[in-house]
């Protein structure tokens, strides 16, 4: 797994949690489509599982290139941009799950 904070996930990592609020969507990207969180930041947990293509995601001025067959995992609010690329005429697909992670003491 990829995370962008690996702060966020050694905090997931040594804790106790319940996750609630799931939900999982199955997407297909066409080429060039950007997705923005630049200005409205992320309210849940994203696992994005890329499946084919590649997405590059763009955080505080750094870009990270995520190609199929690889997870990433962005704390709730993060502010970023991804965009879609194709690979050899594969459209970017994925599998996209949002969810609260609630810390148990």
């Amino acid at each position: 797994m990829i995370s962008i904070f690996d702060q966020m996930m050694n905090e997931l990592a040594f804790s106790n949690f319940d996750i609630r609020n799931i939900e999982v969507h199955n997407l297909t990207f066409p080429n060039a489509c950007v997705t923005d969180y630049s200005k409205l930041a992320r309210k849940q947990h994203l696992l994005h599982l890329i499946l084919s293509g590649s997405r590059n995601y763009y955080i505080n001025g750094k870009e990270i290139k995520i190609e199929g067959q690889n997870v990433i995992f962005i704390p709730h609010g993060t502010s970023y941009v991804t965009i879609a690329q194709s690979i050899n005429e594969t459209k970017c697909t994925g599998i996209g799950i949002s969810f609260d992670a609630l810390l148990k003491n």
